[in-house]
């Protein structure tokens, strides 16, 4: 981000801040932008002092050198229009509540797989020092296990995970990915104790379990 102007447009400011134009001028209003840091040009126009630029940008902790992120994911590429709705929801909270989304990183892949191509750039971005916040609808959008490792993972690079919703219960298909999950992780340890061999005919038994629990 550019901050070797003088004056900045209200829209520069909010993109600098991470905040909505309409906070910029509900600020300039109330008088958190002190007079004195606006210049009123000819035109009728504002434009504020990057003097006051920094000032916010001290006062509100941001490194203009991290991202805001929202992460989505779904499980399967049938729920294609399902992501793209997350995605667009997680933007609309993140406005609604003064926070400019920089960047969106996205999956369509198992809460299980943790070589996931958005979960590594997310903890690539952490590593660099170049990540502020991880916006989420739900925790599982994560991961499905080990959140706390997680949260503890980016906490210690100085990110911020944010969770909009807490349960993922709630959330539609919510059973069907539990189900899917409980299906991979009885895969893993079928595998380890039968052998590939004889995975197969112990997965159809599995199936047919689990077929037997979504009709009752």
């Amino acid at each position: 981000m550019d901050l070797s102007k003088e004056l900045y447009t209200t829209g520069e400011v909010a993109n600098i801040l991470r905040v909505s134009p309409d906070a910029i001028r509900a600020w300039i209003h109330e008088g958190k932008i002190p007079p004195d840091d606006v210049v009123v040009l000819p035109s009728g126009h504002r434009r504020i002092k990057r003097s006051a630029v920094l000032k916010l940008l001290d006062k509100r902790g941001i490194d203009i050198n991290k991202y805001v992120v929202v992460y989505a994911r779904e499980s399967s590429s049938h729920q294609k229009g399902s992501l793209n709705k997350q995605v667009q929801q997680l933007i609309e909270w993140a406005n609604s509540n003064g926070l400019k989304v920089d960047k969106v990183i996205t999956d369509i892949a198992s809460s299980m797989n943790f070589k996931r191509k958005g979960l590594q750039e997310l903890i690539n971005l952490a590593e660099s020092g170049n990540l502020a916040k991880v916006i989420i609808a739900y925790k599982d959008r994560l991961t499905r296990f080990g959140f706390d490792f997680f949260e503890w993972f980016f906490g210690k690079h100085g990110v911020e995970i944010v969770v909009v919703n807490s349960f993922a219960e709630d959330k539609p298909d919510s059973r069907q990915e539990i189900i899917d999950d409980f299906v991979a992780i009885i895969h893993y340890f079928t595998m380890r104790i039968y052998g590939s061999r004889h995975y197969k005919s112990k997965e159809k038994q599995l199936k047919e379990l689990l077929d037997v629990g979504k009709e009752n």
